[in-house]
């Protein structure tokens, strides 16, 4: 993938957020594809679908989600999720769309992860997979977006009416999670727009990031050391970054991290360290978690999720 210089969109569960760098066998990237052994991730992922941070839609179209297992539904997309401290306790959602086209949620409390919230709608009409996130301070709701069957950007909290933020998409939004629970500070939205080029959305209006990739991006922002991170599936079918310093608008040049994915990748950052985690299904069709050991520097691992 020719990403050079960046080339209008007319564009947790705490236990969950980190899955476990033991789990499976550690591989280097050799060549840019995936190495490790041919065990595969159970149950099965949905073909091509995003994986979210713990969390996955598995081929029988139910969620699944690592350490608790099947949480249900009919999900026709990949979830998002969204992990916010309300009133001191970690509160997890986890959304999705579902058969009728409409983007549905369960959530979970830290306090009683065995507690069993039903699934309900939110209600719109979707093209593919939610994005979801929130901004402090404390008590906003969790903020979704999609994109829309008119292929604009639409939002809304859980507790209020849809919004046409307006653009044209080329593909699904995503959104920086929160970090240790703590939501980012503004509302930020990436997607690819009609020249398949990143576009980013924040306060009010659409701006050019670039690159070429044909499904969403990911993106993270840290906390403690600040700076964003941009992850797309490049036209090479291999994960590429840029990123930005905190309190800059200017991008780094694009850095190949390589590996094939099948999907597009979903980012997480690890608690205290800031550790970079990106999900993806990789060419055999099992989940891989690609690891960097600080924000700026180290190089990349992969390891299998089983």
């Amino acid at each position: 993938m020719q990403l050079t210089a960046p080339s209008p969109p007319i564009a947790r569960r705490r236990s969950v957020l980190r899955w476990c760098a033991t789990l499976g066998v550690t591989a280097l990237l050799a060549g840019g594809l995936f190495a490790g052994p041919a065990s595969a991730t159970t149950p099965r992922p949905a073909p091509g679908l995003v994986v979210a941070p713990g969390y996955w839609t598995t081929t029988d179209q139910r969620l699944w989600a690592f350490g608790s297992g099947d949480l249900g539904g009919v999900l026709t997309s990949g979830p998002a999720t969204v992990t916010m401290n309300i009133g001191s306790v970690p509160i997890s959602w986890v959304l999705a769309r579902g058969r009728d086209g409409a983007i549905w949620f369960r959530f979970f409390s830290e306090e009683d992860p065995n507690q069993n919230h039903s699934w309900r709608t939110l209600g719109g009409r979707a093209l593919g997979a939610p994005a979801a996130s929130c901004v402090d301070p404390y008590p906003a709701p969790p903020i979704v977006w999609v994109r829309g069957t008119d292929r604009a950007l639409w939002r809304r909290t859980t507790e209020g009416p849809w919004q046409r933020l307006g653009g044209r998409l080329a593909s699904d939004p995503t959104a920086p999670p929160s970090v240790e629970f703590q939501c980012p500070g503004a509302e930020d939205v990436f997607a690819l727009g009609a020249d398949f080029a990143v576009w980013e959305h924040v306060g009010g209006a659409w701006h050019r990031i670039g690159g070429r990739s044909f499904v969403a991006p990911a993106v993270v922002q840290g906390r403690h050391v600040g700076g964003t991170d941009l992850f797309v599936r490049g036209t090479d079918n291999a994960l590429w970054m840029t990123s930005r310093e905190p309190g800059t608008s200017a991008w780094s040049g694009w850095r190949r991290i390589g590996g094939v994915l099948t999907s597009p990748p979903a980012a997480a950052v690890g608690p205290l360290t800031e550790e970079r985690f990106v999900y993806v299904l990789g060419r055999d069709g099992n989940i891989w978690e690609a690891r960097s050991p600080s924000e700026t520097s180290g190089a990349w691992t992969w390891t299998q999720i089983p």
